[in-house]
């Protein structure tokens, strides 16, 4: 077998010289682009098994050549993994969003490099046959050993005298194998899935998928939370007359993605279990010090108890993963614990206001009155109660305020010291 190809997009040359050393160790070929538009031009000569890519170049960043790769269907399928200093969540939630299939901080070490591309590779390779059409040399696609095809000269499943698949179990099968392997028995149906009072439905036709609906939500939402799901059952059934079309996304992509989540909550949830969970922030255990990027803490300044990671995922407009992925990294280094319900009133009240250093508002802003009021009562020593009792202002309305100077970044609230009654 030939090796993997990585091409290695980035403008500084000592980079791509050490992460080049990296990967000729592990095993890869390498190539090489110091720009996007270079790489664009490199890979519409010779497509690589992966693309390796910064985001901050001159001609072409990388946003951009990510999201050309992504929308052009003789490249979408080539897996693109981000690799740059950019820590911010912005730059996280762009990069997924233009079609990136993983993002890691240069921060990273070598080892968690070299095991997230080997993630992503067999994550990717595992659907090569829905990469693109088969070539003038390459008449019909070739399937992997386990896919199940039937015998030559026979139609696929779903004809009059051809019986449907027998169901499968997601306890055993993962939902993207499960859909990947239906899809190479016929093109045009429906798969049912179950679990207890829980459905979902996913719509194929013409061999792709068209349309989702599980819980509430339809389209490509409702496909990644079927992905999700651990246990039920999957059946396929015809086609069901009229269906809408509210999947726009390649087929493959849609698998790709499917598996990156599923890999993602695997690994979240032995610390996550539910987004329902409450974090809260606990000291440093022995430690001298603590290392944080900006994305956790755009989490962690919301993490005062009184929200739960799904509502602080909805504060801050993230992807729901990457907030996964950072309260699962906190709590993993100690900082974070989650609680099964949010803080009470007395204990919200609890919490000590200080003034905010950094604000994130456009210059010249502007403060309520009620606003300025609540600010000119912090001194850094009286907790949220001594200052609400201070003011005549109702409960909801003061903690509402409190909330709104705290995400602008005017206050920062410390978590409240055990009482002598709690030691």
């Amino acid at each position: 077998m030939t090796k993997d190809r990585i091409l290695i997009v980035d403008d500084d040359p000592d980079n791509r010289a050490m992460v080049g050393h990296f990967l000729g160790n592990w095993g890869y070929e390498v190539d090489y682009a110091d720009n996007g538009k270079l790489a664009l031009e490199k890979v519409e000569v010779e497509a690589p098994q992966l693309v390796l890519l910064d985001l901050e170049m001159p001609e072409m960043d990388g946003f951009e050549t990510c999201e050309r790769l992504k929308s052009n269907p003789d490249t979408e399928w080539i897996p693109v993994v981000i690799f740059t200093g950019l820590e911010k969540l912005p730059h996280r939630l762009r990069g997924f969003r233009d079609g990136a299939d993983d993002y890691i901080v240069k921060s990273a070490q070598p080892e968690e490099l070299k095991s997230r591309i080997e993630l992503v590779l067999s994550r990717t390779q595992k659907y090569s046959k829905l990469q693109q059409p088969p070539t003038s040399e390459q008449e019909e696609l070739v399937l992997d050993a386990d896919d199940v095809l039937p015998p030559e000269g026979e139609e696929r499943a779903g004809s009059e005298d051809t019986p449907a698949p027998t169901p499968f179990a997601l306890e055993k099968t993962t939902f993207a194998e499960a859909i990947q392997q239906i899809l190479a028995q016929r093109d045009d149906g429906s798969a049912h899935v179950t679990n207890g009072e829980r459905t979902g439905v996913v719509h194929f036709a013409s061999g792709r998928i068209i349309h989702a609906t599980t819980d509430g939500e339809s389209g490509e939402e409702a496909f990644y939370a079927l992905a999700l799901w651990k246990s039920g059952e999957l059946e396929t059934k015809d086609a069901e007359p009229d269906v809408i079309t509210s999947i726009e996304t390649p087929t493959r992509g849609l698998l790709v993605e499917a598996s990156r989540r599923s890999d993602a909550w695997r690994m979240i949830s032995s610390k996550v279990p539910s987004f329902d969970l409450v974090p809260r922030c606990v000291p440093l255990s022995g430690a001298p010090s603590i290392r944080l990027t900006k994305s956790d803490w755009a989490v962690m300044r919301l993490a005062d108890g009184t929200r739960s990671i799904a509502e602080i995922v909805d504060e801050i407009q993230t992807d729901i993963f990457e907030a996964g992925r950072v309260v699962f990294s906190l709590i993993t280094i100690g900082v974070l614990r989650l609680d099964d319900v949010s803080a009470s009133a007395d204990e919200a009240f609890r919490m000590l206001p200080t003034r905010g250093d950094t604000i994130d508002v456009d210059e010249p802003f502007e403060l309520t009155s009620l606003e300025w009021e609540t600010l000119s009562r912090v001194d850094g020593k009286s907790t949220l109660r001594s200052v609400r009792d201070t003011m005549d202002m109702d409960s909801n309305t003061f903690l509402e305020t409190i909330r709104g100077l705290e995400d602008k970044g005017f206050l920062r609230l410390t978590a409240p010291q055990p009482t002598t009654e709690e030691i």
